[in-house]
């Protein structure tokens, strides 16, 4: 008997219309600039402190460690600071996968070892935005990052979930008109 990772997920009645997975390659547009020249003015004053603690330590003295630890910290909080944003993002869309099914959008991540399912229903009334790419993106409207993010058939899904909430706006009206 096949395991259905679906079992237990999915509501009474619910079908998936799609399965993928994103785009996992590191998105370039995201860079902020200054973001980038924060980072970079830590990173480059923590070497400069390091460096300074190395060179002490070179002479024997082992006080030196206090700076070369301290600019350790600075240099991963410039690196962070600089590009670890983007790194993250790409990490975890690497690490998810997308269903649509005819009531919600479900987005599974299996990241730092942690899983994590989250959804979002697709209502009548619920904004969807179609983002073209390449990747293109379908996202829930009001909330940055819900839906599906860099993915190759965007077109194709937005236009399955205007399908499901055009579905549920004829079911609404055949249950309003009553017997």
């Amino acid at each position: 008997m096949e395991h259905d990772p679906w079992s237990g997920l999915l509501n009474p009645g619910e079908r998936i219309l799609w399965q993928g997975q994103p785009d996992g390659r590191i998105e370039l547009r995201g860079v902020k600039p200054a973001k980038l020249l924060v980072g970079a003015v830590f990173a480059t004053v923590g070497m400069s402190v390091c460096g300074l603690g190395l060179v002490q330590l070179s002479e024997g003295d082992l006080m030196g460690l206090v700076p070369a630890v301290f600019g350790l910290a600075f240099v991963a909080v410039g690196a962070r600071a600089a590009v670890g944003d983007m790194l993250l993002d790409a990490y975890e869309r690497s690490r998810s996968w997308y269903t649509l099914t005819s009531q919600r959008m479900l987005v599974a991540t299996d990241a730092f070892g942690r899983k994590r399912l989250r959804d979002w229903p697709i209502l009548p009334e619920t904004g969807l935005i179609y983002e073209e790419g390449p990747p293109g993106s379908v996202l829930v409207s009001g909330r940055r990052t819900a839906g599906f993010r860099r993915i190759a058939e965007a077109r194709k899904v937005y236009d399955l979930a205007r399908q499901v909430q055009r579905a549920q706006l004829r079911d609404g009206a055949e249950m309003d008109a009553g017997p």
